[in-house]
């Protein structure tokens, strides 16, 4: 349960799904130390399926798929992946304060033109390499040229390359420092096919403290040419310009125990948007809420690990 200090939603007030998602992977050992691995998750509305009137996003999908990916992991040399998977920011920003219902509106993750395009939240079309050095975890990514997004005002997004670098270091087991950064060369056309090209940055740092149950994180993210403008939307003025964004979250989880209540999360989150120049854009929000941390959705995984042939008397499947 949320409350917002700001105007919401009717499904938002009403009860809603915050996330149905159906996760299937795959792990075949290739060696000792090497292995294919692959993912797949599906997304979906319940409400919106189960045509509940008042408790779904009209305009929004039914379902979707969220992620698609596949590749190699070693335990030596680290991971490496291709395909319809989280970014940069969000693998080591956005997924730290990406924990309460209603979040959202001031982190890279979901104010850009499209998660899926501008590498904020998931890109289709990448590649992903981490790899761990005792407590420091670095990413890096990069961003192949996808098809065009059509938008409003008959003008259509198309990323022609990006890519990003990160880190995570542990400073003690619960303490962790994060930073990324992350760029995205676009052009957006209009139906003359005029063009006019952008050069999309978005950087980010989080702080995130785990002491006992606690859970509390703090973030803060830069943006140029990242936000889509709050104003009319023209081929030379499609993005905000500058911007920042901070988030806040505080929760403490009490263990419950019980067969359909595992744990409640109460919390209090925060998050502010200014955007620079001629937007004169700002917007804050503040929640209280109390979750079961399990509660939000429903999460279906099947996990697959075969071994190899010269291990086994018996043939992996194929």
């Amino acid at each position: 349960m949320d409350f917002n200090n700001g105007p919401e939603p009717g499904y938002d007030k009403n009860g809603h799904d915050g996330g149905t998602r159906f996760r299937f992977s795959a792990d075949y050992a290739l060696s000792q130390h090497t292995s294919a691995i692959g993912y797949y998750e599906w997304g979906v509305d319940l409400a919106h399926a189960l045509s509940w009137d008042g408790h779904y996003n009209e305009d929004g999908k039914r379902d979707y798929q969220r992620q698609l990916y596949g590749g190699f992991k070693d335990d030596r040399y680290g991971t490496l992946t291709y395909g319809h998977q989280y970014g940069i920011y969000y693998s080591v920003v956005g997924i730290k304060s990406d924990v309460w219902d209603n979040d959202g509106h001031a982190g890279g993750t979901g104010i850009g033109i499209s998660g899926d395009y501008d590498g904020g939240n998931k890109p289709k079309n990448s590649l992903k390499y981490t790899n761990d050095f005792g407590p420091l975890t670095l990413y890096a990514n990069y961003l192949l040229p996808e098809d065009d997004l059509h938008t409003a005002n008959n003008l259509s997004y198309r990323r022609s390359g990006g890519g990003g670098l990160g880190f995570d270091y542990k400073i003690d087991p619960t303490l962790t420092l994060s930073a990324a950064y992350s760029y995205t060369d676009a052009k957006v056309k209009d139906e003359r096919y005029n063009e006019q090209q952008y050069h999309q940055q978005l950087s980010g740092a989080a702080l995130t403290w785990q002491p006992t149950n606690w859970y509390i994180v703090g973030t803060a993210s830069y943006y140029k040419d990242y936000v889509p403008s709050t104003r009319e939307r023209s081929l030379s003025h499609f993005f905000a310009g500058d911007g920042y964004g901070l988030e806040g979250f505080v929760g403490y989880t009490f263990n419950i125990d019980k067969p359909f209540l595992k744990s409640i999360q109460p919390y209090v989150a925060a998050d502010s948007l200014r955007l620079k120049g001629q937007e004169a854009y700002h917007a804050n929000h503040v929640y209280l809420g109390r979750a079961p941390p399990s509660a939000t959705a429903c999460r279906c995984t099947l996990n697959a690990r075969w071994p190899t042939a010269a291990t086994t008397n018996r043939t992996p499947p194929g």
